[in-house]
């Protein structure tokens, strides 16, 4: 499935579609031990610059793993957002932030900008969180976002918002002033 990937407007971040440049933010997230101990091992840097590369280099085919850089209210690069299509009309939404922007609001911002996103621009039904249950801050942020947990298990706690849930919610925080720009990126 190819999605049209948009500069998203937020009050106090911004998601960029990921570009070339932005290499190395992608690498400091996937290789840190403080990040991905609730995602997965960290990575290699060698592993890490592979699925850089071939995320960079399939922008124009349909794929299942779309990325947007977050930027904080300053312009600093300080996260990655990344949107993975699961099945017809639902896709994935998973957010990593840098350990200097953690507990600024940024993660609850990127996660509804992109649930908008899903459901008003690329017509999914369903969005999804999968996460470790020992990721304190997700359930809180998942709660926030209206989520409804389906399912927990030792290793994984699963969440999903239907469309029918999410259209009750626009216009409500967390999604208000969320803006999605005209201006496409070739990512």
């Amino acid at each position: 499935m190819l999605l049209r990937q948009q500069l998203i407007q937020l009050g106090l971040a911004q998601l960029m579609p990921m570009q070339v440049h932005h290499r190395q933010v992608f690498i400091d997230l996937y290789t840190s031990n403080k990040v991905m101990r609730q995602v997965s091992k960290p990575l290699s840097v060698e592993v890490a610059s592979e699925i850089f590369e071939r995320a960079m280099t399939s922008k124009n085919a349909p794929r299942s793993h779309y990325y947007w850089i977050i930027k904080n209210s300053s312009g600093a690069e300080a996260g990655l957002a990344a949107v993975i299509v699961r099945e017809q009309n639902a896709v994935e939404v998973g957010v990593m932030l840098l350990p200097a922007f953690s507990r600024q609001g940024l993660a609850l911002a990127a996660s509804a900008a992109l649930f908008e996103c899903a459901f008003s621009c690329w017509g999914m039904e369903r969005v999804l969180v999968t996460h470790k249950p020992g990721n304190l801050p997700v359930p809180k942020i998942l709660d926030a976002l209206f989520m409804q947990c389906t399912k927990q298990t030792e290793e994984l706690w699963h969440w999903q918002l239907t469309h029918l849930q999410w259209q009750k919610l626009t216009g409500q925080p967390p999604y208000q002033f969320i803006e999605i720009k005209e201006e496409l990126y070739d990512n």
